[in-house]
């Protein structure tokens, strides 16, 4: 027996296992003197040692491996970086409501003669509704959309234009309101005079897309729309030290104020079609206003003879009409008497062409 393996009462097995024969000696193994302390305990602390020392050089080499593998990868002519999917923009047209606002010197008639043609055609409204808005001094004509670039043309303009994106208004959103005025304002509706204090009235819209009627083997998609028009009290005058310590619950714009029923709407709109809102007194006819020509013409004076002597009837200062509501919410007729700069509101009906509950 080999003296070097120490009577070999440590090892189990067959030498081909743990060590090799070379030139008629036993060799021994590499991890020989670690079965040694393992049989007399203390590889326990060496084994630690081991590990402890060996997890550096471990770690060093992954990050060695790394760094040359990304700089093969990086600097390789053939190789390239996968590509990053990036979303397409949406190519198709924004759909709901689209809202104009033109705002317009009405001194010689020019609304009267560019929307007269349309104010007898059968509209989105029924003949309830819009003499109940016309009481209240707001006239709506349904106009198709290929026709708005000429009646705009045909209108002077006094201000600038403003176009909002078709979308839908889920929720009720302001649209736009009229000069705030202070004190007490009076102004006529449907049922008469009506005093509202210091504030402004204001509009509201609300729009979806809705199923019409279901015809040749699909259903086309309509445009739903809700107007409604508040009275926004002032509220700049000045509050008490009691008013201050009471409790003021928060509440959105759309429920504050009184709201203005005699203006409400509730339509549909098609793929072709746009409401137009304008001010207008009642007893004012667009079939004859849109007969005269740009300027005003003016009947033969009637004198009245008073003991001889003649005396004109319109002698005096005139007295400017009450505004009605509309004209409060959409001119200037309640800072002037008299309006002379309006505003036409367009709502243009961009649904899509065919209504499908999942898109």
């Amino acid at each position: 027996m080999n003296p070097e393996c120490g009577g070999g009462a440590w090892w189990r097995g067959s030498p081909g296992e743990l060590g090799t024969v070379s030139n008629g000696a036993f060799q021994k193994p590499r991890y020989a003197r670690r079965v040694s302390l393992l049989k007399s305990g203390r590889m326990r602390h060496t084994t630690w040692m081991t590990r402890r020392r060996n997890t550096p050089r471990l770690c060093g080499a992954c990050v060695v491996s790394c760094a040359v593998l990304a700089l093969v990868t990086g600097c390789g002519g053939t190789s390239k970086a996968p590509a990053v999917p990036v979303a397409s923009p949406l190519t198709a047209a924004a759909q709901g409501l689209e809202i104009r606002q033109w705002p317009v010197d009405d001194a010689t008639d020019s609304i009267a003669r560019a929307l007269s043609a349309y104010e007898s055609a059968e509209g989105a409204l029924d003949d309830r509704t819009r003499e109940r808005l016309r009481r209240c001094g707001l006239r709506s004509v349904v106009v198709p959309i290929a026709d708005l670039p000429g009646i705009q043309q045909s209108l002077k303009l006094a201000g600038r234009m403003e176009q909002q994106e078709a979308r839908q208004f889920t929720e009720w959103t302001p649209v736009t309101s009229g000069p705030a005025w202070r004190g007490l304002a009076t102004f006529t509706g449907d049922r008469g005079a009506l005093a509202l204090p210091a504030g402004r009235l204001a509009l509201f819209v609300r729009s979806w897309i809705a199923p019409g009627e279901f015809s040749q083997s699909e259903t086309p998609a309509k445009l739903r729309l809700d107007l409604m028009t508040r009275h926004l009290e002032d509220g700049s005058e000045r509050p008490t030290f009691e008013d201050l310590l009471k409790p003021q619950p928060r509440r959105v714009l759309s429920e504050a104020g009184a709201r203005i029923d005699s203006l409400d709407v509730s339509t549909e709109l098609g793929a072709d079609q746009a409401l137009l809102l304008v001010p207008e007194y009642p007893d004012r006819e667009w079939a004859e206003l849109a007969r005269l020509p740009n300027y005003i013409e003016k009947e033969p004076e009637q004198r009245l003879e008073v003991e001889g002597k003649a005396v004109d009837p319109t002698a005096g200062p005139k007295v400017p009409p009450t505004p009605t509501l509309a004209h409060g919410l959409l001119s200037d007729a309640n800072e002037r008497g008299e309006p002379k700069r309006k505003l036409v509101l367009v709502l243009v009906a961009r649904p899509p062409r065919e209504f499908r509950l999942l898109r």
